[in-house]
């Protein structure tokens, strides 16, 4: 998938407010975006404009398979990285189907790839964010939303024990 066909309907990026530095590097990219992540945000998009056909199921089946096979392998790229982000950010899961990817323990791993793939240091840096390099600071922008998006995953868990 292409930047232009993620853009010509737009999907992605309404729905998706949360994930700009991701737009951004996607809008940088001439090469093809990852099949993963394409896909992805392809999901995203249909979720987000009810748009969700049968032939939607078959391909959250097969992201799921394929980023199943890329975890095997850390470090990982920054855009299975990502796919991860946008997949624990948004329930993807068919309706219809009892098995998906629970985004609790996904945007757990997430951080724990993105902590083994990015090698940030465990003291932190003394340098400020916006003396970072855009890579850099999209990397911590992508950890900084995975760590929130296990915040919320963990107090919706807690609070369901709780009543």
């Amino acid at each position: 998938m292409t930047y232009s066909e993620l853009t010509s309907s737009g999907r992605f990026f309404a729905a998706s407010p949360r994930c700009s530095f991701i737009h951004a590097e996607l809008a940088r990219r001439t090469s093809a975006v990852s099949d993963l992540l394409g896909s992805a945000c392809g999901l995203v998009g249909s979720q987000a404009c009810h748009d969700y056909s049968p032939h939607n199921e078959s391909i959250y089946e097969d992201v799921k398979k394929k980023l199943s096979l890329v975890m095997l392998n850390p470090p990982m790229e920054d855009a299975d990285l990502w796919t991860m982000l946008v997949l624990s950010t948004w329930s993807l899961g068919p309706a219809t189907s009892g098995h998906f990817i629970d985004s609790w323990l996904l945007s757990g791993s997430t951080m724990l790839y993105s902590l083994l793939s990015y090698g940030f240091s465990p003291h932190g840096t003394s340098e400020s964010f916006d003396s970072q390099d855009q890579a850099t600071r999209n990397r911590m922008l992508a950890w900084n939303a995975s760590a929130l998006v296990h915040l919320k995953s963990v107090s919706n868990t807690v609070l369901l024990r709780m009543y």
